[in-house]
């Protein structure tokens, strides 16, 4: 199931809240989530949206500093983990290379035949 542009953005927003947690998991020491949302080119309503996804499904702690800070809830790894780009396998490539090539079979096939070639 294709997740909805709230979705995708706050997927987008998660991903870099967990780069900013390897590299700094201090609420008090991180980036900004402003800072965080407009380097992933986040507009402000997308980043707004994407945040009160975030909050609502307990995805993220936030700490009011001068800025709002945030970072990544366990919920939040699981949920990343749980819409991780799906890679495909060796057997699901053989499998698709093999349809691909009885479909390209069947096309000159007819083609042959319908222009008389034996």
């Amino acid at each position: 199931m294709k997740p909805t542009n709230t979705e995708a953005a706050a997927l987008k927003l998660l991903r870099a809240l967990k780069k900013e947690y390897e590299r700094e998991p201090s609420l008090l020491k991180c980036r900004p989530l402003e800072m965080i949302a407009n380097e992933i080119g986040l507009s402000n309503e997308e980043s707004n949206r994407a945040q009160r996804f975030l909050v609502d499904h307990h995805f993220i702690n936030g700490l009011s500093r001068p800025e709002l800070a945030a970072l990544p809830t366990l919920d939040g790894f699981s949920f990343l983990e749980a819409h991780k780009p799906k890679k495909w396998t060796r057997s699901e490539i053989i499998t698709l290379v093999g349809l691909i090539l009885t479909i390209l079979g069947l096309v000159v096939g007819i083609s042959r035949c319908r222009h008389g070639v034996k």
